[in-house]
């Protein structure tokens, strides 16, 4: 396994999450699984934004770079034999009829977690508007995830590289 497939393969315990059972089975499962499948979406999302984090590092020394590196470590990561879309996004789309589960909870602070370390990259890198930039670069993160899932074409990534480059004002990294 490479160090850029780490993140994509189902963490212990709910890999049911990721396609393998329907809405039947996992209402069935919810009852008894919602502290086991809670704790493992949290590990789950400790390590994709482990990942993220030290991906990003990797890319550049800037925030500028660090910002468009977003997009060549998704590329990457969707190019993997491992990639089956995000844990998280599958664990909110089959949660949707158990709104008391656990783990939206969790689903929510990955979510801020993620926004937060946008938002410092934003803000780090000049940007006018961090927080509104960080809320733009999560969408267009979860809509490339979903449109690497859907059309199995990873270059998808490049449409937020060069999105995120205007955002910047097309300055180079």
């Amino acid at each position: 396994m490479t160090e850029l497939a780490a993140p994509s393969p189902p963490a212990a315990g709910i890999g049911f999450v990721n396609g393998s059972l329907g809405r039947t089975g996992i209402n069935h499962r919810m009852a008894y699984l919602n502290g086991t499948f809670a704790k493992a979406l949290e590990h789950a999302s400790t390590r994709w934004l482990e990942w993220f984090r030290g991906s990003l590092a990797r890319r550049g020394s800037t925030p500028k770079a660090q910002l468009l590196g977003i997009w060549d470590a998704l590329e990457e990561w969707f190019e993997s034999d491992h990639f089956y879309g995000s844990t998280i996004t599958n664990a909110a789309a089959k949660l949707q009829d158990h709104p008391q589960h656990p783990g939206h909870q969790i689903i929510a602070a990955h979510r801020r977690a993620l926004r937060q370390l946008l938002e410092e990259l934003a803000a780090a890198a000049g940007a006018d508007d961090p927080a509104g930039l960080a809320g733009q670069l999560l969408v267009l993160m979860e809509g490339a995830i979903v449109g690497a899932v859907i059309d199995r074409q990873p270059a998808v990534a490049r449409i937020g590289r060069d999105l995120t480059q205007m955002a910047l004002g097309g300055q180079a990294a």
